[in-house]
């Protein structure tokens, strides 16, 4: 999907079809290691020879090192870390703020996050 096609797309799209487009900041990797395992997760940092992952966004202070001299191989994923059916679990509230999320696309000063101002009416 090209960048113009998602600018038109509701977060009702990103919602109900979480692999449809993965945004470049939410993109996991798989990592293959020389031992043969795998390691899944977004990437953080890559400092010192040391790649910083985010496995899961349930978790996010939970990071996992690797060694970039113990890679073989890195592949970024176009599966979304929100798993699908997610909203079927999700009440009024929560979906409510998880719209508000994509809206803003993360930034926590967007307007959407913005109290209303109450009207005050005359002769008060």
């Amino acid at each position: 999907m090209r960048t113009k096609e998602i600018l038109y797309l509701s977060p009702k799209s990103f919602i109900l079809q979480p692999n449809l487009v993965v945004s470049d900041q939410f993109e996991q990797h798989e990592l293959k290691m020389k031992d043969g395992s795998s390691v899944l997760g977004s990437v953080m940092s890559e400092k010192d020879g040391v790649i910083s992952l985010l496995p899961s966004g349930f978790t996010p202070n939970t990071f996992t090192k690797v060694n970039k001299a113990d890679i073989v191989s890195k592949k970024g994923s176009k599966l979304s870390m929100m798993p699908p059916g997610l909203i079927n679990s999700m009440n009024a509230e929560e979906l409510k703020d998880l719209i508000a999320y994509f809206v803003s696309q993360g930034n926590a000063r967007h307007q959407i996050y913005r109290k209303p101002r109450s009207k005050k009416t005359k002769g008060k």
